[in-house]
């Protein structure tokens, strides 16, 4: 008797909690995690493809996607952590290495990152010894380990874009650069940001690095010294004065034309609340910065709940103009449509010719949105589409197959019943 195999045809869904879990693969495809599955989806033509987890891997953990879009790295938990790095020119991406950490102290692996060649690979993995990684990946081989903090958690890890010997890590109440130099990763001092709930960071040139806060604030680390902080939530058209003099104290950035001065206030800490749109939401509550991504005209930032902010390079050397909100709409398929504006950003990716814009956000969902289109040109106010459809945003409780159409009913936590098309996507 033949045996009867089942295989993935179209998955719905995202998986929450895996770090920087939307990536774009080229101008159409994007990957994504979903079940213990590495998902490739082209946007335009709605077909997938699938990248299964490892055998006995307890749960995906984080991903990461080379400089030249070539390899994935995908890090799983297990009874011995492991990082598997595939090939993405293969259809179905071959299984290229597997990477450990050898003999040495080693939880799961949180975050990781390539550099800028796509040779080396680091993997930062959690408490209490917050060991980070190095390997020249494609020989298997571990170059270098060392405790990235001295007991601070660690929630992202990035290499200096034009190096690919220096590192960056941040988390609460850190924000530190490493060197590799002679097979040894060597700690500098950190930046000056005790007590802050640094909760992502982003290099925007060979020395600067821009860290976000759960306050909403934006904190300019250049060379390993903060040189300023400021408050992202100032009115889009407003610049952003970011120049400094040295060995001075880190100061808030000014911003023109609102007659505000520095406010003396430490990093982190919360002005005055306002009300209006584009300024901070009262009581600071849920106005954390928890997404930063570099492109070539500045950076863009989530900003509180539902909200992506652009900011450009200007004409003055060291100073941004935030230029665009971007905004998550309302979900007509939600049970409490209003509540889709209240997600959290979790992931922000950029197409490689820099005209789309994806996220993920923290409750499960995928948006995008064409940085081209005329409603952005004009200045006016932009919302995000679906990138596929709107998914389930808690546990799925029920689930039924039309035997003689290609449909799907499931129902959920969410308070939401939905019938998928399968066939249509």
């Amino acid at each position: 008797m033949a045996t009867i195999v089942a295989q993935s045809n179209f998955i719905f869904g995202l998986r929450k909690g895996v770090t920087n879990n939307l990536c774009f693969l080229d101008d159409q495809t994007v990957v994504f995690p979903s079940g213990n599955n590495c998902i490739r989806y082209n946007i335009d033509q709605k077909w997938q493809k699938f990248i299964p987890g490892t055998e006995r891997s307890l749960g995906l953990q984080a991903m990461a996607l080379s400089a030249n879009r070539r390899y994935l790295a995908v890090s799983e938990s297990g009874e011995k952590p492991t990082i598997t790095v595939y090939d993405l020119t293969h259809e179905q991406g071959r299984k290229r290495k597997l990477l450990t950490a050898g003999d040495g102290p080693a939880g799961d692996f949180l975050c990781m990152a390539f550099s800028p060649n796509s040779k080396y690979l680091v993997g930062q993995s959690g408490g209490p010894t917050w060991t980070l990684v190095l390997w020249l990946w494609e020989r298997q081989k571990v170059l270098a380990t060392v405790s990235s903090s001295d007991g601070d958690p660690v929630s992202q890890v990035s290499f200096n874009p034009l190096d690919d010997t220096q590192l960056c890590v941040s988390g609460p109440g850190l924000v530190c650069l490493l060197n590799y130099r002679e097979g040894v990763l060597k700690r500098q001092n950190p930046a000056k940001v005790k007590g802050v709930a640094v909760l992502c960071h982003a290099w925007v040139s060979g020395t600067r690095v821009v860290a976000g806060t759960d306050q909403g604030r934006l904190l300019m680390v250049e060379s390993g010294e903060l040189r300023w902080d400021l408050d992202a939530w100032t009115r889009p058209a407003q610049l952003l004065e970011t120049r400094h003099t040295d060995n001075k104290p880190p100061r808030e950035a000014r911003v023109e034309g609102t007659g505000a001065s520095p406010s003396g206030e430490g990093p982190g800490t919360t002005p005055p609340s306002s009300k209006g749109p584009g300024t901070t939401p009262p009581g600071g509550e849920g106005r954390g910065v928890t997404a930063i991504l570099a492109y070539s005209k500045g950076f863009m930032c989530s900003v509180g709940p539902g909200t992506v902010c652009v900011f450009e390079n200007t004409e003055e050397m060291d100073s941004y103009r935030k230029t665009r909100e971007l905004l998550i709409p309302p979900d007509p398929c939600s049970y409490e449509p209003g509540r889709a504006q209240q997600q959290q950003v979790a992931t922000l990716c950029l197409s490689p010719g820099e005209d789309t814009l994806a996220l993920s956000t923290q409750q499960g969902q995928l948006y995008a949105i064409n940085l081209i289109s005329t409603e952005i040109s004009r200045g006016e106010p932009a919302h995000f589409e679906f990138l596929s459809s709107s998914f389930h945003t808690k546990s799925i409780t029920g689930l039924s197959v039309c035997i003689r159409k290609p449909l799907v009913a499931s129902c959920s936590l969410d308070r939401s019943v939905r019938v998928w098309n399968y066939d249509t996507k």
